[in-house]
């Protein structure tokens, strides 16, 4: 009986100390997020080109757009009410050619540059979904991050339906049925596990 006693309370202090091992500062949080957020991001080359999907919880976004602090809890509410009710992702397409400008790689002809251009400013949002479970979410926010070869990357953030009280039951995978750069229809998908595990920010 003793044994078993002392099996129980074991099992509880572990669970108690997970517990508080996922609760992070907004530091660590960052952190966490920028070392050790790898399974939220997936990655696929083809041809010349290399294309990553990230996945942005909103306590990350909420800390990002502060410089890496919590504001206050008025704002902090006001921005993640702002922000519910949609899931969030980066979309970056980068050159993995001697060309680093993606308008540019691969590129036959002169009219392919503005062809490109004119797709990734508002075009390419209907090209874009999500498979979450048996459901097909349309891109319902798109902004093409324009860097004017300052970076030799391109990201795209997107933002996708958040169904209310919708139980995780699959990775979400993103479609890209590319119609500019050849490569046809490409999948990335981020791992349910990796979106069940993410640590809580620690509240003021």
């Amino acid at each position: 009986m003793r044994i078993r006693r002392y099996i129980l309370w074991g099992s509880i202090t572990f669970f108690i100390i997970g517990c508080h091992a996922s609760m992070l500062s907004p530091s660590d949080y960052m952190s966490w997020f920028e070392n050790n957020g790898q399974e939220l991001k997936t990655s696929k080359t083809i041809d010349e080109f290399n294309f990553t999907l990230q996945y942005k919880p909103i306590p990350y976004i909420i800390l990002k757009e502060n410089g890496g602090i919590t504001p206050d809890k008025k704002t902090s509410a006001k921005r993640e009410l702002e922000l519910k009710g949609m899931q969030y992702y980066t979309f970056q397409i980068s050159s993995t050619g001697t060309e680093k400008n993606i308008l540019k790689t691969n590129a036959r002809f002169e009219n392919e540059y503005f062809s490109r251009l004119e797709y990734f400013s508002s075009v390419m949002q209907d090209d874009l979904c999500l498979i979450d479970g048996n459901d097909t979410l349309p891109c319902l926010l798109f902004h093409y991050e324009r860097n004017y070869n300052l970076a030799p990357y391109t990201n795209f953030l997107l933002g996708f339906e958040e169904i209310a009280g919708k139980k995780l039951t699959s990775d979400h995978t993103l479609i890209f049925n590319d119609e500019v750069l050849g490569c046809g229809t490409i999948q990335l998908s981020i791992p349910k596990s990796a979106i069940e595990n993410l640590p809580a920010l620690k509240e003021n």
